[in-house]
């Protein structure tokens, strides 16, 4: 029976995730905003409000583990994909600008999030989370410093805007804050896990090892594959099974070092080659299957822990603005005065901000870590997953005006 009610389950998931996505591009706003919509109508918060019975017979408590489980496969090749997307020769050839803008558009909603978290803790953490203060302010300041890489782009490409500076500069900008967020939520996840000081040398040392047998060792290792692709002029099944393998031994490696598997897999990314045919085609052979099947079931997931039923009074919703206000103004800020001191005009920069604060699905990958972390209270869980909604479907329209 769970086996039958998971097929249906998942027939439902990307059906809706297709038809919400596709009615969502017909507005102008990224597909993924409407995939993550269809997540949340899927939840209690539409449809198990609207038909109860019919909720709880769809989606029961004891077939969520099986849905988590293709939602976590998907993320982890999803992350790896991403990886593969970023080139670091985009952050040299684009200099002392893109290195600013980055880093402000970082450290501005990183610190401000971290403040807000100050206001928030005894209000919606205390008695309620199972983390001390520490790791939830990093965690919230880390949430707020994302920027969705892949959505980021998608959006440019669909403006044409790809080929132009201030698109290359936007890009360049989004792939190293991207790579920086990633390694400080690395490190939050390991200050959230860790008992005690000893543990944390251990894990930062291990995390160390890691880094460098994956681009000493690995890296080389890739190299010499790429080589088999050139010389067969197609990507073998044996090549494909061995890149897999190595993605999730990446990805089963960070999670035992205790800092999240999703790093391993987007790391194992960032390794492969870079700007070649080969990694062309893994990336055609693989994204496909991924974002139209797997990614549709994560949002699904990640809307089942979405109540927006929790945030019953004004207070709630109160809370909620504040914080979309917060995450605006430090990306939105951090990286338009950063651009202006780059000397760029105020209409380039404020281009730039309004792209940065782009958060979309990047955005809930952290949120569902945290939550599972207990770092975030399934209310606060809901109000960043709104604020990442608002972000991202407000990006489109702003740059039209």
């Amino acid at each position: 029976m769970q086996i039958s009610l998971l097929f249906l389950q998942v027939t439902l998931i990307v059906a809706l995730g297709r038809v919400v996505g596709l009615l969502m591009s017909r507005f102008g706003q990224p597909q993924v905003i409407g995939e993550m919509i269809a997540g949340i109508m899927l939840g209690p918060s539409l449809l198990g409000w609207l038909f109860p019975h019919q909720y709880e017979f769809l989606f029961p408590p004891n077939t969520w583990p099986f849905l988590e489980v293709l939602s976590q496969v998907g993320v982890v090749f999803f992350l790896f994909l991403v990886g593969l997307e970023l080139d670091p020769k985009l952050v040299r050839s684009q200099g002392r600008a893109a290195v600013l803008i980055s880093t402000a558009s970082i450290l501005v909603p990183f610190i401000l999030g971290a403040a807000l978290t100050v206001y928030l803790y005894p209000r919606l953490f205390a008695g309620i989370s199972v983390h001390r203060f520490t790791p939830v302010a990093l965690f919230m300041g880390a949430a707020m410093s994302i920027t969705a890489f892949p959505v980021l782009a998608r959006i440019l490409t669909e403006r044409n805007l790809h080929r132009t500076p201030i698109g290359a500069l936007t890009i360049t900008c989004a792939a190293f804050a991207d790579v920086t967020a990633w390694c400080m939520l690395a490190l939050v996840v390991a200050v959230a896990k860790v008992e005690n000081m000893t543990m944390a040398v251990w894990t930062i040392g291990f995390t160390a090892l890691y880094v460098a047998a994956m681009f000493f060792l690995v890296r080389p290792f890739l190299k010499r594959l790429e080589i088999i692709y050139d010389r067969q002029g197609r990507l073998s099944q044996p090549v494909v099974s061995i890149i897999f393998l190595l993605v999730l031994i990446s990805a089963y490696t960070t999670e035992s070092i205790g800092i999240h598997a999703l790093f391993g897999a987007f790391l194992m990314g960032c390794v492969m080659p870079k700007g070649t045919q080969f990694v062309r085609h893994l990336s055609e052979k693989l994204e496909d299957y991924t974002i139209v099947f797997l990614l549709p079931i994560f949002f699904a997931f990640a809307g089942l822990k979405t109540e927006i039923g929790l945030l019953k009074t004004p207070t709630m919703w109160l809370y909620t603005a504040l914080i979309v206000v917060v995450a605006t103004a430090g990306k939105f800020g951090g990286a338009t005065l950063a651009a202006r001191a780059a000397k760029l005009p105020w209409r380039e920069a404020s281009a730039i901000g309004i792209l940065m604060n782009t958060r979309g699905l990047m955005e809930l990958v952290i949120l569902t870590a945290g939550l599972k972390l207990g770092v975030l209270t399934p209310a606060v869980f809901t109000m960043m997953v709104l604020m990442a909604l608002v972000t991202t479907a407000i990006t489109t329209p702003i740059l039209n005006i």
